[in-house]
């Protein structure tokens, strides 16, 4: 199938749970909480928001996938957890 030719890409998706819209982090503290989490890797580059079926979700988008990778894996402590985070992938 198309998963098989899934690339993670140098953005992420947050999609946060109900149970965190009074208390949401503002694209500001996610800034601060994703590059704390690249780990000197690199930086946060951009955050735009997306409303979607899903719930309240964020693009969060760094200046390289190893940064984004590294991201993906330490940002689970710095956010509530009900988060979800998965990267945006591209389709080759």
């Amino acid at each position: 199938g198309r998963d098989s030719e899934r690339l993670p890409t140098n953005t992420l998706l947050v999609i946060f749970s109900d149970h965190v819209l009074l208390k949401l982090p503002t694209d500001a503290e996610l800034r601060t909480i994703f590059n704390l989490s690249c780990k000197g890797l690199g930086v946060v580059t951009k955050i735009s928001s997306m409303g979607s079926n899903r719930g309240l979700s964020r693009f969060v988008e760094f200046d390289s996938v190893e940064a984004a990778a590294n991201a993906l894996q330490n940002s689970y402590g710095y956010l509530d957890p009900g988060t979800r985070i998965e990267y945006r992938y591209s389709f080759c």
